[in-house]
């Protein structure tokens, strides 16, 4: 399988609750996927009521400070 032990950048332009994140990192992870980095350009804020992002979402995220 092309997926499985493969490490996988995924890029989404905006993310609001995480849920396709997550469905993308769940079905890479049944593929066989070793390890997910996710990356998101814009988030979307709606009201007080967004949910937290899971930690094991940010996990080992840092700030970007230059792209070049």
């Amino acid at each position: 399988a092309i997926i499985k032990d493969k490490t996988i950048l995924l890029i989404d332009d905006v993310t609001t609750t995480g849920a396709t994140i997550q469905a993308c990192c769940s079905a890479l992870l049944s593929a066989g996927a070793k390890k997910i980095f996710a990356m998101t350009l814009a988030r979307s804020v709606i009201g007080d009521d967004l949910p937290p992002v899971p930690d094991q979402m940010v996990e080992d995220s840092q700030p970007v400070q230059s792209l070049y």
